[in-house]
C-alpha cells in the first residue's frame, strides 16, 4: 500500500514543503514529499499528466542562510 502524499494550498512565504505548482487560480499549493518524481507523479495524478510541472523552492535561503553549491 503507497503512502498518502499530502497536498497543501498556503503562501510561499510559509512553504510547508520545497516542492510546488502554481495551479489556475494563482494559488501555490505544495506537495508533502522528499521526491521530486513522488511530487510530480501526484500532480499529474490530482490534476492530469501534463498540465503542471512541480517546481522547487530552496527553503534555506528564503530563511536567510547562505546556501553554496558542492
Amino acid at each position: 500500500m503507497q503512502k498518502k502524499i499530502e497536498i497543501i494550498v498556503a503562501d510561499i512565504e510559509h512553504a510547508p514543503s520545497c516542492f510546488y505548482i502554481r495551479n489556475a487560480l494563482d494559488e501555490y499549493v505544495f506537495i508533502k514529499t522528499k521526491s521530486r518524481k513522488i511530487a510530480q507523479e501526484t500532480i499529474d495524478e490530482e490534476y492530469g499528466k501534463g498540465f503542471y510541472k512541480v517546481r522547487t523552492t530552496d527553503l534555506a535561503a528564503k530563511a536567510g542562510k547562505m546556501v553554496t553549491a558542492r
